[in-house]
């Protein structure tokens, strides 16, 4: 089935599972997520990515603009780190959906999935937020990542980043679906920010 039409054929599923489970956090104990809101933490999210790689995870960096270069205040890791990071392109949340449904047929699925400008994915650009697209796209991703701790027995670490996104209608879906959400405006510069966000990555 395409992804047009799971989604058609899920949207009533996912009003039932939104509306049973207010208050649950459907995270598997093999996961551990992360949301980042308020602004797009370009730094952060480079800097956790190539920290990962140089401990030896494969890391995927999912964005909806195709990767250009590593930021210039970061210092440009080696070849075998980079080597351990896939930076994947994907413009529509069918992109999305379609990429994270093929996750089993990986043979080195990563340990880390950071995706940014989950808002696009979910119209939050366009200040029209699909709240089942929002619940599509955290439940494909957190199927994926559960499939890929299981695959490496070890937990799969997964850090979105969704911008302006902090607003009544989707914190059942945060509450749900994250261990826990930061708001980058919370913190004085990015370097705190990183120090919590690497606290947050390394627990057990």
């Amino acid at each position: 089935m395409s992804p047009e039409g799971r989604m058609l054929v899920n949207r009533a599923q996912l009003t039932k599972l939104i509306c049973t489970n207010v208050g649950v956090n459907m995270e598997p104990a093999n996961v551990s997520s992360l949301l980042l809101t308020d602004d797009e933490p370009d730094y952060v999210l480079f800097k956790v990515a190539i920290e990962a790689a140089e401990r030896g995870a494969n890391v995927w960096f999912i964005s909806t603009e195709p990767f250009v270069a590593i930021p210039d205040n970061i210092e440009q890791p080696e070849k075998h780190v980079l080597r351990l990071i896939t930076f994947i392109y994907l413009k529509t949340l069918d992109d999305l959906v379609e990429h994270l449904d093929g996750t089993h047929a990986w043979y080195k699925p990563p340990s880390l999935i950071i995706l940014k400008d989950a808002h696009s994915y979910c119209g939050l650009a366009e200040d029209r937020c699909d709240v089942f697209k929002a619940a599509m796209l955290a439940t494909v991703l957190i199927d994926s990542a559960a499939c890929c701790a299981s695959k490496r027995s070890t937990k799969c670490r997964v850090l979105v980043t969704c911008w302006g996104c902090v607003d009544d209608s989707l914190q059942v879906l945060y509450d749900m679906y994250f261990s826990e959400v930061l708001v980058k405006r919370e913190f004085d510069d990015d370097e705190s920010l990183l120090v919590k966000v690497r606290d947050f990555l390394s627990r057990k």
